[in-house]
């Protein structure tokens, strides 16, 4: 049996970006969601727990350090499938 594939949060406001890096990512065997916001980033982390969690740092609705910094102390919980997480 094979494991799972491991799950990347992709977090840009720019979405010729976020498509590139959708597609190399699964490409690469990884399961991908994306979010255009600070706003929306919350969202998926508070549904779903991901292995991996690439931010970019400037964006209209907030900073992706703090993001990350928020994700990191714990302040962010994944829904049904497990806690929040990053690498």
């Amino acid at each position: 049996m094979s494991a799972a594939p491991r799950r990347v949060l992709v977090v840009d406001d720019e979405q010729s970006l976020l498509d590139f890096l959708g597609l190399l990512l699964r490409d690469a065997g990884y399961e991908v969601d994306t979010a255009p916001s600070v706003s929306e980033a919350r969202k998926r982390l508070g549904e779903h727990r991901y292995d991996l969690c690439l931010c970019d740092i400037l964006m209209p609705d907030g900073n992706g350090l703090d993001l990350l910094r928020e994700l990191e102390s714990g302040a962010l919980r994944g829904g049904g499938d497990g806690g929040g997480g990053a690498a």
